[in-house]
């Protein structure tokens, strides 16, 4: 029987009925709701990024507008990074609005954020060269987390957690240094880093006291 009405017409399709409206577009089209799905349904413009794959350690898929970030002048997640480290002076932020900021070890390890600014950031990352670990800074540096962490030792349960970590004055922290909570994150950059006793009595936090 044919269809009179006007405002639609119904086209035979091979595994279903397809409604066209006059104006050309199919309501149910899998392939239209595709690409509006972010910019009709959820709010957001997804824009393609690459197929579904790691290059790198990095994901590449399909990511909203809101998730886009850009690189910034601007240092952020520096605490207790050596110096000239490149959170000191670089951070990510959103590029549509002032929704979201991160380190760039952040955006390095996040799922959400657009690729190319995830693989910019490890670029920045990968490409930072540690000073000597006898220059003047880094040794200011050592002493500096040897002096947050004193006392601090891996928790009894193996995590490095600062809400895990076990205090204790009465461990010789030469002898464990291995456990030493400033230890460990001075080898996050300075693996062959080895606790002396000199290192200990020059640690401190905050103000640093005049010798004599």
């Amino acid at each position: 029987m044919k269809n009179t009405a006007r405002s639609r017409k119904i086209m035979r399709h091979p595994t279903r009925v397809l409604i066209r409206h006059r104006s050309g577009n199919i309501r149910d089209h899998p392939q239209r709701y595709h690409i509006n799905v972010g910019k009709r349904y959820t709010g957001g413009d997804f824009r393609k990024t690459g197929d579904s794959e790691l290059r790198g350690g990095l994901s590449k898929r399909y990511t909203p507008r809101s998730n886009y970030g850009k690189i910034v002048h601007e240092g952020m997640g520096s605490f207790l990074e050596p110096p000239t480290h490149p959170s000191h002076y670089y951070s990510v932020k959103s590029s549509y609005g002032d929704t979201f900021a991160m380190s760039l070890e952040s955006a390095v390890e996040s799922d959400w954020l657009n690729y190319k600014t995830r693989k910019k950031a490890k670029e920045i990352l990968d490409s930072w060269k540690p000073l000597p670990l006898n220059d003047p800074r880094t040794q200011d540096w050592i002493h500096q987390v040897l002096g947050y962490f004193k006392d601090c030792y891996q928790g009894k349960n193996g995590s490095w957690n600062a809400s895990d970590l076990e205090i204790n004055p009465n461990i010789d922290p030469i002898k464990n240094q291995d456990r030493h909570a400033g230890v460990h994150f001075i080898r996050k950059y300075y693996p062959h880093y080895r606790l002396t006793k000199k290192d200990l009595e020059e640690a401190y936090w905050g103000k640093k006291k005049r010798k004599g």
